[in-house]
């Protein structure tokens, strides 16, 4: 969350595996190419920030409920969301998002 926080594009790809599916709204991503034009566009024109407002976890399942700020034609919005994380093997949180039982 720190990555995404700071903007730091290269540290937040680095913790997705290279297959990575992503959905948010209209937007669809499979890989780390898709992600990076996806991230490198809402980093410029929306400043968007995390916050965590709870996680769960069990086993090698993740989830939480992020609160996300950003800029919409330069009025600040939130979207408060839950997201579903399964863990890779060694501990790193994959992107693909699946829904919640």
């Amino acid at each position: 969350m720190a990555a995404f926080n700071t903007h730091d594009l290269d540290h937040l790809l680095g913790c997705l595996s290279a297959d990575t599916p992503w959905v948010t709204g209209s937007d669809r991503s499979r890989s780390i190419a898709e992600l990076a034009k996806l991230f490198e566009s809402a980093f410029t024109g929306l400043s968007p920030k995390l916050t965590s407002k709870n996680v769960v976890i069990d086993g090698d399942e993740v989830a939480c409920e992020l609160s996300e700020h950003l800029v919409v034609d330069g009025a600040t919005a939130s979207i408060t969301s839950p997201a579903p994380f399964p863990a890779s093997p060694r501990g790193v949180l994959r992107g693909d998002r699946r829904p919640g039982p």
